[in-house]
């Protein structure tokens, strides 16, 4: 049994110490999302999947349209049916425990980043996933996003099976249930369309013969079967009215928001999306005997210097090395796999939606998880010598921010007057 371990270790090129920060990581992770399970999120669209639940007693009660989003356009009953199928399994009638089944759903899904190294060829990319896993269970923005009733967040573990499946597009199980999960998410929230779009192009652009086309394409077309009385709805219905409500202008565009959201996702910093103008207040956490001590701003401007010297660095060298001269080859990843889907991502999908005009909500790299994670993972393994030792301390200034963040929402009820809201603990009793 040790030979068997020491080999993993080898072949992984890990040592023991890093599966006990794992160990430890992970454990606070699970922790950060099952920590007071009243403090949760409970506003229209948590109220709406929550009744939605608790209104199915039969299949004749099922919706077959979602609620409508924020630009008034209804999203698929697949929605509605996955809070259905969690409240049933988890036996909920009280909005606490569809959260706690959501949250579990969540915990299975950042688990299954430790399957995707097994599916690569280069074994020494797995630390990458793995680290980037680690990041996963302890960034801000995920605990966040893991612990509401909310469409977009079952996404991690949709996201996890759709990486899976597509590095074994090449074989017919693979290639089908790739198309399958992409046209499946694409149907909780609009963001995954540019996902499953960048990737599709990706393909076809650099490696258009790794995959069994007729049964991705078979794939999709089974995918499409739930979501045909929502498309009535948009293409018949005029459902799709106000679409284009989502689009910026060009000034806009040339400041990349998803490129700029992209790049802040893994830092956990820009809790503003949820706490508004409360954050000047919670930038200046925590206090130490009666004092303020403005730990919270003094770790996120450290983060945002460290990831512009990190991206600086990778420009340099794009350029030093000369490797514009080949773009077809740095574009596809130079034959590493983890290259490729991060190019994917933020080259495919990224420039798909900066194209479209798209306004970029933070919850829309959910979409993504966990490649904002593995980008920034990339670039510290790639750039630093010591790079446990600044991992390392990534991690806890991960830890610290999501503390410092549950704790000031406990503290306060939530944000009443920001988009948090007054969490459920503290409204009135619900009829």
């Amino acid at each position: 049994m040790r030979e068997r371990w020491l080999g993993f270790l080898k072949t992984y090129d890990l040592k023991w110490i890093d599966l006990a920060l794992a160990s430890v990581i992970i454990a606070v992770g699970i922790i950060f999302r099952l920590i007071w399970p009243l403090d949760i999120e409970f506003k229209n669209d948590e109220i709406w999947s929550f009744n939605a639940m608790m209104r199915t007693h039969s299949w004749a009660d099922i919706p077959l349209i979602g609620m409508a989003s924020s630009v008034g356009i209804k999203v698929s009953g697949l929605s509605a049916w996955m809070f259905i199928l969690l409240g049933k399994v988890y036996g909920a009638t009280r909005p606490e425990e569809l959260a706690r089944a959501v949250q579990y759903w969540n915990i299975v899904g950042t688990s299954l980043v430790l399957l995707i190294p097994f599916y690569l060829r280069e074994k020494k990319e797995a630390k990458f996933w793995w680290a980037a896993m680690l990041v996963a269970w302890v960034n801000p923005f995920a605990v966040l996003f893991q612990r509401k009733i909310w469409p977009q967040c079952l996404f991690p573990l949709f996201s996890v099976l759709f990486l899976l499946f597509f590095l074994q597009r090449g074989k017919r199980t693979g290639a089908l249930l790739w198309g399958l999960i992409g046209v499946l998410m694409f149907q909780l929230q609009m963001s995954p369309l540019f996902l499953a779009a960048g990737f599709f192009l990706w393909i076809v652009l650099f490696d258009r013969n790794s995959t069994r086309w007729k049964f991705y394409f078979l794939g999709v077309g089974i995918g499409v079967l739930p979501a045909l009385p929502w498309l009535k709805y948009l293409l018949l219905d005029g459902g799709i009215r106000g679409l284009d409500s989502y689009q910026i202008n060009l000034k806009q565009i040339l400041s990349f928001p998803f490129y700029r959201t992209w790049a802040t996702d893994p830092l956990g910093t820009r809790l503003m999306y949820a706490i508004g103008d409360y954050y000047t207040e919670f930038e200046k956490l925590p206090m130490f005997f009666g004092h303020f001590t403005y730990g919270v701003k003094a770790v996120s401007i450290l983060l945002h210097l460290g990831v512009v010297v990190l991206v600086l660095k990778k420009v340099v060298l794009f350029f030093k090395e000369h490797q514009y001269r080949n773009l077809k080859q740095f574009l596809s990843g130079s034959g590493s796999e983890t290259r490729f889907i991060l190019n994917a991502a933020l080259f495919g999908a990224g420039l798909l939606i900066t194209l479209k005009r798209l306004m970029v909500h933070r919850h829309y790299l959910i979409t993504f998880f966990p490649l904002t994670y593995l980008w920034l993972v990339y670039l510290i393994f790639t750039s630093f010598k010591k790079q446990r030792v600044w991992f390392a301390l990534f991690l806890c200034s991960q830890i610290f921010l999501s503390w410092q963040f549950l704790s000031y929402l406990h503290e306060n009820c939530g944000a009443p007057k920001a988009d948090y809201g007054l969490m459920y603990r503290c409204q009135p009793p619900h009829q």
